[in-house]
């Protein structure tokens, strides 16, 4: 049965990617209280991808501010980080394993934890920048 799941968990998590602007104007789906998993899973795809967007954009945004060695640095540290967030999700997930509300916590821990990386890098750029 759990074989089953995550592939059918994949596949809904990957509808929801390829047109979250669709979905984002959808006057049935109410992101600030959510009736369902399925609108909970859709909200969570949403916040991910309007955080991870925002996270690119600081990303180039600080990596241009940078010399060479601060550049690597930086490329380090955001590969960790990816791994780090990922990992800790999954761990925060775990808790649901084989319900209908794990990858709802996957997508919410990572949504969450992108926010928080975009509050640190515009710290960095903000220090950079004399703001």
């Amino acid at each position: 049965m759990r074989l089953m799941y995550v592939p059918i968990c994949a596949l809904a998590v990957m509808a929801l990617f390829q047109s979250p602007a669709a979905h984002a104007t959808d006057p049935q789906i109410n992101c600030k209280a959510p009736s369902d998993t399925a609108s909970m899973l859709h909200c969570a795809a949403v916040a991910l991808e309007t955080a991870d967007t925002e996270l690119n954009a600081i990303y180039k945004r600080l990596i241009s501010l940078k010399d060479e060695q601060g550049q690597e640095i930086l490329r380090k540290a955001e590969r960790a980080w990816i791994e780090f967030r990922d990992a800790d999700c999954s761990l925060a997930a775990d808790l649901f394993r084989g319900g209908s509300l794990e990858p709802v916590v996957f997508l919410d821990c990572r949504a969450a934890m992108t926010a928080e990386r975009v509050k640190l890098l515009q710290s960095q750029v903000d220090s950079i920048e004399g703001s």
